[in-house]
């Protein structure tokens, strides 16, 4: 039969005593990091790129901020300049975050992960999934595609 270590069963007892569970790590996302991304819509030929700061506040799990990014959406032949700061907010949940910017026309959602020096420091790596959808003069958009952002 294998024992436990005394350290082992003290944190069990602990948890025991304390409700049986551990609370959640809130990461750290607050400060600047660079920030890129690549969306298309293949049905109506438009591509969009993007790249620039994010700056975040962050209180527990919820943050905010702001996108400062220069960029461009082509459609077809013709190149349509997205340069601008549009509002952000957000949640982290462990390693998972969703952020969303409704600033803008076609607002886009962000989902990631986080990842770099997570181990009892902030993470220097967000990237994940990002979707765009809207309707503008009469034309339904969807697009999809990459993001990341470094510090």
């Amino acid at each position: 039969m294998r024992t436990l270590s005394p350290m082992v069963a003290a944190l069990l007892l602990a948890c025991k005593e304390g409700g049986g569970t551990l609370a959640p790590v809130v990461y750290d996302l607050e400060g600047t990091w660079t920030f890129e991304e690549t969306v298309t819509d293949s049905p109506n030929d438009i591509t969009c790129e993007g790249q620039g700061t994010l700056s975040l506040t962050q209180t527990g799990t919820a943050f905010s901020g702001t996108v400062t990014e220069t960029g461009t959406c082509t459609v077809g032949s013709e190149v349509t300049d997205i340069s601008g700061s549009f509002p952000v907010t957000g949640t982290v949940t462990g390693l998972v975050m969703t952020m969303t910017d409704n600033g803008v026309e076609i607002p886009c959602t962000f989902n990631g992960t986080l990842s770099g020096s997570i181990r009892g420091s902030p993470p220097t790596r967000l990237a994940g999934a990002e979707r765009c959808t809207g309707t503008v003069q009469g034309v339904t958009y969807d697009l999809r595609g990459t993001w990341e952002a470094t510090r």
